[in-house]
């Protein structure tokens, strides 16, 4: 009944009774996890300063693995770490806040995107839209996006490159970089998001080294754990950007790349030992193409310089327009020699 409550338009008006030990606490702790995982703020009011302490810990070690910042408030707390828990609750830092009745303070205020007074996600519309269906556009208005923030940027900003060429005594060098300073993007594919379908089979060496999991025993005793895990619990996401891996800008992709396009090492031979053989010129040369790249990407198998959806013979929706399962930059490497007769 609670899930449903928090599923409808309308904010839920529900007092929970029972006994000692029949689990209020845990359907508590399950309505909050609901909670944040739609990306939203949470807090729990305890009476006492011992059980705020009490759920501190135990949520954290229930939500172990997952995204959420979780923070405590009561007098047990310094005054320079409650300022802060009081910053990280209003700036959207703090997921879930568990605190006394210093949480009825003045000074605690929740993220308000939007700043009316009201956390939701606004109308989820894209530019203007017809409130009142009506086709004079004097009366149309702009959509209300709530408290739903942009992040990220799929648009290439900041593009550079550098040129060097080097030449001395026969021996010419030549060295071409390119990059992008800033590029964020949410990865919708199976390399970019662990379990993002289970059919797909195999994942990536980093999903696979660096989750959260628990391994124990007959006995109950933890034997094996990466508490302190990048990836959240493996699940199958069904194809979709849900569960532990909504969008956030903690698995946000950082695109931003410096790229090795091309270096060229020749060598000239001296004109005197070419005229003997008749030639004007002769010059070997070997050449490295996109061989060595420098990104953030975590050792995720995608090319930072691939678009989504493009290939060498499509323009768009190639690979469904997965997130890197698009045609990745070409290496290779050549050798030549070049003659002058």
């Amino acid at each position: 009944e609670i899930k449903e409550d928090m599923e409808k338009p309308l904010p839920m008006d529900r007092l929970l009774c029972g006994d000692v030990g029949y689990g209020k606490t845990e359907v508590a702790a399950r309505a909050v996890f609901k909670c944040l995982s739609e990306g939203r703020q949470a807090a729990i009011l305890a009476p006492t300063t011992l059980l705020v302490n009490q759920h501190y810990h135990n949520l954290r070690e229930r939500f172990e693995g997952f995204p959420f910042e979780i923070e405590e408030l009561s007098r047990f707390k310094s005054k320079s770490a409650q300022s802060a828990t009081i910053r990280g609750v209003k700036n959207g830092r703090v997921d879930l806040v568990i605190g006394t009745h210093r949480l009825l303070s003045d000074d605690v205020k929740f993220k308000d995107l939007d700043g009316n007074g009201i956390i939701d996600n606004g109308d989820q519309l894209i530019g203007y839209y017809n409130k009142d269906n009506t086709d004079d556009e004097s009366k149309w208005g702009k959509p209300r996006y709530g408290d739903l923030d942009v992040i990220g940027n799929t648009t290439p900003r900041y593009e550079y490159g550098f040129r060097l060429d080097l030449d001395y005594k026969g021996v010419d060098f030549s060295l071409f970089l390119q990059g992008i300073g800033k590029r964020n993007m949410i990865g919708s594919s199976w390399t970019t998001i662990p379990g993002y379908s289970s059919g797909d089979g195999g994942m990536a060496a980093t999903f696979a080294n660096d989750f959260w999991y628990e391994t124990k025993d007959d006995k109950g005793n933890v034997i094996d754990s990466n508490y302190d895990a990048f990836y959240p619990k493996a699940a199958n996401l069904g194809r979709s950007n849900t569960f532990n891996m909504v969008n956030s800008d903690r698995y946000m992709l950082n695109m931003a790349y410096l790229r090795v396009k091309n270096i060229t090492l020749g060598y000239t031979l001296p004109r005197n030992l070419t005229r003997k053989i008749s030639m004007q010129k002769a010059r070997v040369y070997v050449s490295l193409e996109n061989f060595f790249t420098f990104d953030k990407l975590r050792g995720l198998p995608l090319d930072p310089e691939e678009i989504t959806g493009y290939s060498s013979f499509n323009s768009s929706n190639y690979n469904s327009s997965f997130a890197g399962i698009g045609t990745p930059a070409y290496k290779s490497a050549s050798f030549g020699v070049q003659v002058t007769f």
